[in-house]
């Protein structure tokens, strides 16, 4: 299923004219960020949210792939 949406997400984009394909994902799925690198991803940054006491704060790592 994983590589069937980056194929989907990877036209979808080149069809827009994209330069890069991005994506994120939590920092503790330490299992996804392996397959993102593993599909030819780049991490590119980190970034943390949250506002509040009741969500509290968590990072995303950032990744990105060249379509050209």
């Amino acid at each position: 299923m994983g590589e069937r949406l980056l194929v989907w997400a990877h036209r979808r984009s080149a069809d827009e004219n994209a330069q890069y394909l991005r994506l994120d994902c939590v920092e503790t799925n330490v299992r996804l960020r392996r397959y993102y690198l593993d599909a030819g991803f780049t991490e590119v940054g980190r970034r943390d949210f949250g506002d509040d006491a009741d969500t509290g704060w968590f990072s995303v790592v950032l990744f990105e792939r060249s379509l050209t």
